[in-house]
């Protein structure tokens, strides 16, 4: 692949153009869910059978529509005359609310759904009848005096429930909060694109939300609506979306420092484009992938984009490093497929620990993991190809001094005195600072026995305190939470939450085609059996079959048709009775009771009505829920059976299997990033190590979600899937370069902290980056996703940097084999490759590259990717007698300046400099070296032995070890001669 793109860079541009728009076609199959049931509900619920049976024995019929106006400051009691004219005047706001649909206007009572030939509505204005003229010359008393007489048509319950907070004396309401009214719209609903659409009642809410924004003088009202949260929820998504276009430009601007130089020659700010166009490209072919097959797209999806531009920007970086490390011409360079396979491999339990959430019965969960997984893979695919021959191409560019704006332009050449002068932030994030910092500073001071105990010290006590906190963890989600702060839907729902505390789920017990004659005592049970339920409100029961019976014992000519229980004992007449009944003083009832068209005296289905108490949190919930399935269940009808249904009962039961499958999960990613990273590592002491670092990363999560007020819902399930595929990462990187360093264990550490820290923190830095705006956001999802994601940067490069580097150093397993220098198989493999080479000689031919000896040299001085010039030196002064000439290759770079030494150079490491000035350092350094003379420099120490190792990007030219015989006569060594 690597020699195709660089051979080829604008056909596979091409190619990787082609490609995503044929994928993006799927965007034709595109629809947006946003159903609850769809979204959240466990595809196993009992809840969606339930609910198939209801929506298809009795059709929704009407959009329910709520206002709430609660006191102001100026007036604490809204039963007086100047709050009850006001809410009078808001009532008169919506009649006269007009909805204009295809040069038609639709008023309320065209639109409204009708019972006993009336639009219904509930609220306290109908004790008046609505009458306008009538509550103007209301006086206070009147109003209390109206309220509590008993009147059959109006129950005090009835007005009770429609007042919020009120506060009654001796049985009397003497004064409330707030007013409650709602309002019922018919249903012409057709589901188009994943969403119901009804666009008359549409047009006609979105005036009736605007009623909810005028302010009157004693009242403060909002509004509420059917589709209230799918609204709003959009809404906010879409509002933050322009923190997606500012988080484009902010990674582009930090990519583009960080990859290039400030000159016009050698920065990348095309190339960084190139990227971020690269991800896009990505997130289009996983939409376009995805539709294809059908999957939902859920608001929770829009999350996906910063998603893929941390994760991406991550790739874009170690792509762009390792073409600076090879520097592959014309293609024909070797390639180091044992190191690149193992980076494929990295990516691979990426992808798996994402799309391993898709085994969840949660199908919000489900979709958005293989959303997540389509995308990584993607994301990487198009880098490896489409962004890595973009490089070629600018490579090309600069080789023919090209300007990086502008390339049409062609630059005059630089003098050979002239140096390329590195922009600040690439000498902090390519190896400069970052990698002094990480190598001299902070491994050294890390690495010291009191420091080593401190770190797990403060290890243990974060896992002590997350645990408590992971304990203490509720389950709890709602999907009002979407609402933003300033939305009229949330400040319904805090009206709601402040004045009418006792109103819980309401919730309906169905009955299905049974003798309902025959079996009137199971009916009577049935009703008490509900109202006896501890979490049900007693008196919001209601039995259609109650209020018959007791509208047959009222009447004197209908006792006859009684017996002592007071059931009817004539079948005939009970059927003639009931039709009698509700189409008259029961006619609220009427829709309660369905009869077969044809033969009116069989009742094909009924229902009764209750209201659960308000339950504290989820386990309540449940229990509630388990109870009343199980009672109600447990009422014997022949045939068939009565069953409680609730809308709300989707989300209990969502709550119900949400830490179950989070458990699920989590542990099926975790395994299999531990199958992944065993391979990978090839040691299983070593992956032992990173699983460890990524559960504690896990438990740490579990503790910052209590303290940061998170709940186990839905979103964060998802982040902790994802837990698990980010934070792999940054200790796997470590673990993996430990394993291919030789030496002491604290050598080793040293050399990884120097070699591959830099790189773990930049990829969680360009992670968090992704994400640092979503701070500033005020939709629940993008919040969490911001609280989640710090998080697992946080944790993860503490565990991977500071932990697992001092893990490593006591109990750190053994180096990878080996390969022995004068091996006819001439190799620089990964340290999987070297670990298998003794053991399977299959994974060793296919993963080590091996180069041919080039002609008129010895098996031994041929050469691969990266070559070296050994210099062993006993009572020779370095800095004096050695250096090399280097010919006048303005872009080559030098790296990897080590010394093994003797205990009496004090385990010191040198620095290759420019100027023949000596600086001491403690770990490997990546030194950029364009000018014309490299000088080996050392401390001026004589009669020690010192072996000395410079690792250099080879471009065809060959570089023999001096035999050590030789090695004091040695002064200058020419490139061709050392």
């Amino acid at each position: 692949i690597g020699l195709l793109i660089g051979r080829h860079p604008l056909r596979v541009v091409s190619i990787s153009l082609i490609t995503v728009a044929l994928c993006s076609l799927g965007f034709l199959r595109f629809t947006e869910e946003n159903r609850i049931e769809k979204l959240w509900v466990p595809s196993t619920a009992d809840s969606l059978a339930h609910m198939e049976w209801v929506d298809k024995t009795f059709p929704s019929k009407y959009h329910i529509e709520s206002l709430i106006c609660v006191a102001n400051i100026k007036s604490t009691n809204v039963i007086t005359p100047g709050p009850l004219y006001q809410f009078m005047a808001m009532h008169e706001a919506i009649m006269n609310i007009t909805a204009n649909f295809n040069d038609t206007i639709y008023k309320f009572e065209d639109l409204c759904y009708q019972r006993g030939g009336k639009c219904w509505i509930d609220s306290v204005l109908s004790v008046w009848n609505f009458d306008k003229d009538v509550i103007e010359s209301i006086s206070a008393n009147q109003i209390k005096y109206d309220l509590n007489r008993n009147n059959i048509q109006i129950p005090k319950e009835y007005i009770k429930r429609l007042l919020g907070n009120a506060v009654e004396n001796n049985g009397n309401i003497e004064s409330a909060s707030a007013f409650l009214s709602i309002y019922r719209i018919k249903d012409r609903s057709v589901l188009k694109r994943g969403a119901k659409v009804d666009e008359i009642a549409d047009r006609w809410e979105s005036h009736f939300v605007q009623i909810g924004y005028q302010i009157q003088q004693n009242i403060s009202c909002s509004v509420y609506t059917t589709k209230t949260v799918e609204i709003e929820t959009a809404k906010s998504f879409a509002a933050d979306s322009v923190l997606l276009s500012i988080g484009y430009i902010i990674i582009l601007i930090f990519v583009s420092c960080a990859l290039g130089r400030l000159n016009r020659l050698e920065n990348r700010n095309i190339v960084a484009a190139m990227g971020m166009i690269c991800i896009a490209m990505a997130y289009a072919t996983t939409v376009g992938i995805s539709s294809s097959f059908g999957l939902l797209y859920g608001p929770l999806h829009a999350v996906l984009p910063f998603l893929l531009l941390g994760i991406g920007v991550d790739d874009m970086f170690v792509i762009a490093t390792a073409w600076d490390n090879f520097k592959h011409q014309h293609g024909t360079a070797p390639v180091n497929i044992a190191e690149h396979a193992g980076q494929c491999l990295k990516k691979a339990a990426n992808v798996v620990a994402f799309t391993i959430g898709a085994s969840t019965v949660l199908p919000a969960l489900s979709s958005f993991s293989i959303f997540a997984g389509i995308g990584i893979l993607a994301v990487f695919i198009l880098q490896i190809t489409f962004f890595t021959a973009c490089i070629v191409l600018d490579s090309k560019r600069k080789a023919a001094n090209r300007d990086a704006c502008l390339p049409c332009i062609k630059i005059k050449k630089k003098s050979n005195s002239q140096k390329s002068v590195k922009s600040w932030s690439s000498k902090i994030f390519d190896g400069g600072i970052l990698r002094w910092f990480f190598g001299s500073k902070f491994a050294p001071f890390l690495l010291k026995g009191p420091n080593k105990f401190f770190v797990v010290l403060i290890t243990l006590d974060l896992v002590a305190v997350s645990i408590y906190g992971s304990i203490e963890l509720k389950v709890s989600f709602d999907p009002r939470w979407f609402l933003a702060p300033d939305s009229y839907g949330k400040k319904f729902v805090q009206y709601q939450e402040k004045y009418f505390p006792e109103e819980g789920a309401p919730l309906s017990v169905y009955l299905g085609k049974v003798d309902y004659f025959a079996q009137q005592s199971k009916l009577v049970n049935l009703s008490s059996t509900i109202k006896k339920e501890k979490s049900i409100q007693g008196k919001s029961v209601s039995s259609w079959y109650d209020d018959y019976i007791l509208w047959m014992k009222a009447a004197s000519t209908n006792k006859f048709f009684l017996d002592g229980d007071g059931y009817i004992t004539n079948r005939t007449i009970f059927y003639q009775k009931l039709h009698s009944y509700l189409s008259t003083v029961g006619r609220h009832y009427s829709h309660d009771v369905i009869f077969d068209e044809s033969k009116p005296e069989i009742i094909m289905a009924s229902r009764f009505h209750a209201v659960h108490k308000l339950l504290p949190d989820t386990s309540e919930e449940l229990k509630a829920l388990d109870s009343i399935r199980k009672h109600v269940g447990e009422v014997s009808f022949y045939p068939g059976h009565a069953f409680a249904f609730s809308r709300y009962y989707h989300l209990w039961e969502t709550n119900r299997v949400l830490t179950i499958e989070m458990f699920r999960n989590i542990g099926l990613a975790i395994g299999c990033v531990f199958v992944i990273t065993l391979i990978l590592v090839a040691d299983f002491r070593t992956t032992i190590f990173v699983i460890i670092c990524v559960t504690l990363t896990l438990i740490d999560m579990g503790g910052l979600m209590y303290f940061w007020e998170l709940s186990i819902n839905t979103v964060t399930t998802i982040v902790l899937v994802l837990v698990v595929g980010l934070s792999v990462d940054y200790a796997a990187h470590m673990a993996h370069t430990f394993m291919r360093y030789q030496g002491t264990r604290k050598e080793r550490v040293l050399a990884t902290m120097g070699d591959m820290a830099p790189a773990v923190f930049n990829g969680g830095f360009s992670t968090f980056l992704a994400f640092l705006l979503l701070a500033g956001s005020t939709n629940y999802g993008f919040l969490t996703f911001f609280k989640m994601f710090f998080g697992v940067v946080v944790f993860g490069l503490f565990h991977g940097l500071c932990f697992l580097p001092v893990l490593l150093s006591w109990i750190g397993a053994d180096s990878y084999p080996q390969l022995g220098e004068e091996s006819a198989l001439n190799t620089m493999a990964c340290g999987s490759c070297k670990c298998w080479k003794t053991s399977s000689h299959i994974m060793k031919s296919f993963f080590c590259k091996t180069k041919e000896p080039q002609p008129g040299h010895s098996t031994d001085d041929s050469y691969t990717q990266i070559s070296s010039c050994k210099i062993r030196s006993d009572g020779i002064n370095i800095k004096d007698d050695i250096h090399f000439e280097q010919p006048n290759y303005s872009d080559k770079k030098y790296e990897n300046c080590s010394s093994a030494t003797t205990s009496s150079l004090n385990s010191s490491l040198y620095k290759v400099t420019d100027d023949s000035s000596i600086e001491d350092i403690k770990v490997i350094s990546l030194v950029p070296l364009p000018s014309k003379k490299l000088v080996v420099s050392s401390r001026k120490v004589e009669n020690t032995t010192c072996t000395l190792t410079v690792n250099r990007l080879n471009n065809g030219s060959n570089i023999e070890h001096v035999p050590r015989n030789i090695q004091k006569n040695v002064k200058t060594c020419t490139e061709s001669s050392v």
